[in-house]
């Protein structure tokens, strides 16, 4: 994949509600109540107007598609190509709890000074 490919990717899903509404979808499809309860009893206070643009949204894009279960009933679940995007990131995410904890390594260094994100970086090895 290209930085444009991957660009893309990740402007799809980088709205506000976005993670917390795939999150719930990796764990299977659901309908639209059922989903919106879910990540309301999370914790989540989202409005229906604000979950129901992002759903459309999210279907715009190509990340999760509406299935139909019937004449008038359907659910929502991620796509193909997005499940596989997902099982890719738990798989990187397992391999990244196999390397030793940065912020319990006595040679980490945060180069920001406020034990942040990306300004976080290991020192090199002394000679």
């Amino acid at each position: 994949m290209d930085l444009r490919g991957m660009r893309e990717m990740l402007d799809a899903i980088y709205h506000k509600w976005d993670l917390v509404i795939l999150d719930r979808l990796r764990a299977g499809p659901l309908r639209y109540m059922e989903l919106l309860r879910h990540i309301r009893e999370r914790g989540f206070d989202i409005t229906e107007g604000v979950y129901n643009k992002t759903l459309k949204r999210l279907m715009a894009k190509g990340v999760i598609e509406k299935v139909p279960l019937g004449k008038r009933s359907h659910h929502y679940d991620l796509t193909p190509r997005w499940r596989v995007v997902f099982e890719r990131l738990a798989e990187i995410n397992a391999l990244q709890s196999l390397e030793p904890n940065a912020d319990q390594d006595e040679d980490a260094v945060d180069d920001r000074g406020d034990g942040t994100g990306p300004g976080r970086r290991l020192r090199p090895p002394s000679q």
